[in-house]
């Protein structure tokens, strides 16, 4: 019998409840369609802000797709390594810390130890840094406060207790120091007061070497001249000639303050026209001697931080030289150590943002070759046949039998 093509199956009738059904709803397709108006418009803001705030905050999170993931801590460790640098590009105390703890457990025995470790010491003095720049301006307590947010469990933690051990005993070093210029100021010792405050200028610390300096010589050039004015035949000689005695010598006595400044200024400029590290900072201590008060003063603050700005820059500039010749060879561990050798540029230095933005390109090189490193098949290895080979036939091809012996 010949094939027959086979008809489709019917298809059951539409029930009582169907044709309800899609009475029904062509019925409120009719009212939703003449409604429209009346639910459309709010949607669209309220779908509109939400969509603009998810798109927003997904930018601002890692490119990796694992990175924000619930998973993401039970990630490879080459994954939480890349997850870990990204966060820590956020650049803040918090971020930097979770990128500690992100990389903490990776396994003393897994590959990418070594490298987890350089990266937690390189995250650690980020954080130490920003407390550093808190200590420079003379706040100790936020100093320490960005230090402790190191977690006791990693294993860098012992770089911010060093470092809050050296910060307390600048700043202990520094009241004494204070207080003994303080002293020898209320026994009248000029020479002695001065030599104490100078100490102040090479502690360590630019607020004590600035603003609490200046606090020191502007109390001994009001002390000193209250008492030379009372004591000095001098005032007393304009004290029978003046009808004020006190705001002649005071006038005096500034004239001379402001000839000292300018001459120190001018020394200053001298000694940092060398234009090499050791000639600015010489020119930065001269600079530091012009008293507060005195019309050079704010010209010779300015000239300070010049100074400083390119003593950084000639500092830093070999990080970020060195980094470049690394990242030009162009394998995953040169540019690995280039991105550390640009983070040796800290925040706030005249180099940052040139050295910051280099990193990111590095980072982005340095995931690509990982990525490719890991997705490359493993190469075969030859192995040597070490049975013996069978016996070889004749021309005839007749094998040929070994006697026995």
């Amino acid at each position: 019998m010949a094939n027959l093509p086979r008809l489709p199956k019917r298809q059951p009738a539409p029930t009582l409840a169907l044709k309800r059904s899609i009475n029904y709803s062509a019925a409120t397709s009719r009212f939703h369609l003449a409604g429209w108006w009346l639910w459309a418009v709010p949607t669209l803001f309220l779908s509109g802000g939400a969509g603009y705030w998810a798109i927003n905050h997904l930018l601002a999170l890692p490119d990796l797709p694992g990175c924000r993931s619930a998973d993401a801590a039970k990630a490879p460790s080459s994954v939480q390594l890349y997850c870990a640098q990204e966060m820590a590009n956020h650049k803040t105390t918090d971020s930097l810390r979770r990128a500690i703890l992100m990389v903490n457990d990776v396994a003393p025995d897994d590959p990418f130890r070594a490298e987890s470790d350089r990266w937690m010491r390189t995250w650690t003095e980020e954080i130490l840094q920003s407390g550093e720049v808190a200590f420079q301006r003379g706040d100790l307590k936020q100093a320490i406060r960005l230090a402790e947010q190191i977690p006791t469990t990693v294993r860098t933690r012992h770089l911010a207790t060093e470092r809050i051990d050296r910060w307390q005993l600048i700043w202990s070093k520094a009241e004494r120091i204070y207080d003994q210029t303080e002293s020898e100021i209320g026994w009248g010792n000029w020479d002695r007061a001065i030599a104490a405050a100078k100490d102040l200028l090479t502690i360590g610390n630019e607020y004590w070497a600035t603003t609490k300096y200046q606090e020191l010589m502007k109390h001994l050039q009001a002390t000193k001249e209250l008492n030379q004015m009372q004591a000095s035949p001098t005032a007393r000689r304009t004290s029978a000639r003046s009808n004020d005695p006190v705001g002649d010598y005071l006038t005096q006595r500034e004239q001379q303050r402001e000839q000292e400044a300018t001459s120190r200024l001018a020394r200053a400029r001298e000694l940092a026209s060398a234009g090499d590290v050791a000639g600015l900072r010489a020119g930065i201590l001269e600079a530091r001697q012009v008293l507060f008060g005195t019309p050079r003063y704010d010209e010779a603050q300015q000239a300070i931080t010049t100074w400083r700005e390119q003593i950084d820059a000639i500092e830093d500039w070999p990080h970020l030289d060195r980094a470049r010749q690394l990242a030009r060879q162009g394998d995953l561990e040169s540019i690995e150590a280039a991105i550390r050798e640009a983070r040796r540029i800290g925040w706030g230095r005249p180099l940052y943002a040139e050295a910051h933005e280099q990193i990111q390109v590095w980072q982005e090189e340095a995931y690509q070759l990982r990525a490719t490193r890991q997705t490359q098949p493993l190469q075969p290895i030859e192995t040597v046949d070490t049975r013996t080979p069978p016996p070889q036939a004749q021309s005839d091809g007749i094998p040929v039998v070994e006697p026995i012996e």
